[in-house]
């Protein structure tokens, strides 16, 4: 959603994919096959606070679950706020 000095949008996402893939990308071995879950939802806003200042601030989450305690399930939050300053 945007107005002419601001902005804001939310995203989020699920997938279900097999470990033998994802392991392989990322370590080359494979040890099981096994199915990863995936969430993640995200929410994002940026204001103009003078014609040349703007405000951004972003939050989002993403958690990781298997079907076997031999993988070990997470979750991850990442925040993020900020100021720029175009010249």
């Amino acid at each position: 959603q945007t107005s002419p000095t601001a902005s804001w949008g939310v995203n989020a996402g699920y997938a279900k994919v097999s470990t033998r893939a994802t392991e392989f990308e990322q370590t080359g071995l494979v040890t099981s096959d096994r199915t990863q879950t995936n969430q993640n939802l995200g929410a994002n806003w940026s204001q103009m606070l003078t014609e040349r200042l703007s405000a951004q601030a972003s939050i989002s989450q993403q958690s990781v679950d298997y079907d076997t305690a031999a993988l070990t399930s997470y979750s991850n939050t990442s925040v993020s706020v900020g100021l720029s300053h175009d010249r």
